[in-house]
């Protein structure tokens, strides 16, 4: 375990080095954050490079155990933010996040096998699955249903490369997918609602064929074609 060399906890005052586990004290009075103490709850460690060891500054397991009753969630980590306001000044840089991974080299890397990111989310193996729903490494889920207003843009993914600027690096493709075993790209079920899928006549084909792209559109297989001189 790695030794954390900070704790602060505005609720129980607690302070101080920390050689042990540490567990922290709940409590149901809200904390009120300043400028000055930004944080309800502040842990910082340093941990040297060990073979075949991973560091973790809060480490959570959940176990959900016997017959899974109805609507029984189990969250190792549940990030909640909520706003409670009235927003009416127009500033820029207003974020309100769940959840925020972050990741900053502050030294100098130089190996190949190094991966650098904010967030890491994986389906690890082992059980034994008869029936399932969806088994996925990342959920993206909306349910705001009405956003009225000037609202510019609303999303499930929101991707953006921020690194403008003098010796900004062009980056080389806004995803990588790696893995042999995958059946389609992409899946599109009842996507026709809001005109995302629809017919395209049948002139609309590309000019020299060299690559098919499998997707599946509620459950029949067409192709995404991709030619190295479309018309």
């Amino acid at each position: 375990m790695a030794r954390l060399r900070y704790v602060s906890n505005a609720r129980t005052g607690v302070a101080g080095t920390v050689s042990t586990k540490f567990f922290g004290v709940g409590s149901t009075t809200p904390v009120t954050l300043t400028t000055t103490s930004p944080n309800a709850l502040h842990i910082q460690g340093d941990q040297a490079s060990v073979a075949l060891r991973a560091s973790y500054a809060i480490k959570a397991r959940i176990r959900l155990t016997g017959d899974g009753a109805s609507s029984a969630h189990a969250y190792a980590v549940n990030g909640w933010t909520e706003y409670s306001g009235t927003g009416t000044t127009n500033a820029v840089n207003n974020q309100v996040v769940g959840v925020a991974g972050l990741v900053k080299n502050s030294g100098t890397i130089y190996n190949t096998g190094i991966f650098l990111a904010g967030m890491l989310a994986q389906v690890l193996q082992g059980g034994t699955y008869t029936k399932a729903n969806h088994i996925c490494s990342l959920w993206a889920d909306n349910q705001l249903r009405s956003a009225a207003g000037d609202v510019t843009n609303h999303e499930l993914i929101y991707m953006t490369n921020n690194n403008s600027g003098s010796g900004s690096r062009v980056i080389g493709q806004a995803m990588f997918l790696y893995g042999p075993y995958v059946t389609n790209f992409v899946h599109f079920w009842g996507c026709e609602t809001g005109g995302m899928v629809s017919n395209a006549s049948a002139s609309a084909l590309h000019g020299t064929l060299s690559k098919k792209i499998k997707i599946s559109i509620n459950d029949v297989t067409y192709y995404l074609l991709a030619s190295t001189t479309p018309t």
